[in-house]
């Protein structure tokens, strides 16, 4: 099952107890992204601009996406995944570990 942090809250419902996403950020990216979506620019639901209807979402995406790519940067993702449970009613636990690289 191919799931996006941020969807993890529908495809994982009444499936796990408890998921908790820790994203490291430079500095002040949280009240940035805290006005953004107070402004409502994360929403996919259109509204009508200039007699046109936009989602508010992709029009952030358009504007804001040149900026975060550096040229010659490459992204690289680390993630690390601890599922903690039971198995034949005895504890359980597994840790998987993750570092993806940009590939053109």
């Amino acid at each position: 099952m191919a799931a996006r942090t941020s969807t993890c809250p529908w495809t994982f419902k009444g499936k796990l107890k408890v998921f908790q996403n820790k994203t490291l950020r430079y500095h002040g990216t949280y009240a940035q992204l805290k006005t953004t979506r107070d402004l409502g620019l994360f929403s996919e639901r259109e509204i009508k601009v200039g007699g046109v209807k936009v989602a508010p979402r992709r029009v952030l995406q358009t504007l804001y996406e040149p900026h975060v790519k550096l040229a010659g940067e490459k992204d690289v993702d680390a993630l690390r995944v601890r599922s903690v449970g039971r198995k034949d009613d005895r504890p359980a636990e597994v840790v998987l570990e993750m570092l993806d690289y940009y590939d053109d």
